[in-house]
């Protein structure tokens, strides 16, 4: 990303991870499970600051069925504003938006995201001497496209989330950087 960017405009990256909880090493259930995640951005000719960014998640485990499903896909949770500021918490994980937070259960999931993302307008300024400082406002134009499951998957049952959202990245507090999503 540049000084004026809405987000990564170039690159990529991918993560992996394994989890293991399991009565061997002392804990109450057994649990295993994989999950990897590959991000891109490319910049937009012609358009300064508009970015396609593209991600593709996985996860796939195995264990103690009767405790809970292992993962769960749907829109982003509501938040606990203060209790986030004050433990640094960031809403993440993987969001197909259109649907209730935590509707889709499974012990897979696929998810693709694409968002065109766009800047708006730039606000840089402060209300009075409160700690708030608005920097710039962008929207984000998405089709998600995925589903967790139980047993085999099935392309047929895969679902689809679309819409524009209106960010605007701030400081609260004149240090913490947060970004509102309408």
């Amino acid at each position: 990303g540049y000084l004026m960017s809405v987000s990564a405009e170039e690159g990529a990256a991918f993560n992996a991870s394994f989890s293991y909880y399991g009565r061997a090493l002392g804990g109450a259930f057994d649990i295993a499970k994989v999950e990897a995640r590959g991000r891109a951005y490319q910049k937009v000719p012609l358009l300064p600051h508009h970015v396609a960014a593209f991600n593709l998640s996985y996860g796939t485990g195995a264990g103690d069925q009767m405790i809970r499903r292992l993962f769960y896909l749907g829109g982003v949770p509501d938040r606990d504003l203060v209790k986030d500021l004050m433990d640094d918490m960031r809403v993440g994980g993987e969001n197909l938006r259109g649907y209730p937070p935590y509707s889709i259960p499974g012990d897979s999931y696929a998810l693709g995201n694409v968002e065109y993302r766009f800047p708006l307008f730039i606000i840089e300024r402060g209300l009075q001497l409160l700690p708030f400082y608005f920097r710039r406002a962008h929207g984000a134009l998405f089709v998600d496209v995925g589903n967790a499951w139980v047993g085999p998957f099935r392309a047929e049952e895969l679902k689809v989330g679309s819409g524009i959202e209106l960010r605007i990245d701030m400081l609260m507090g004149y240090y913490v950087p947060a970004t509102l999503r309408t």
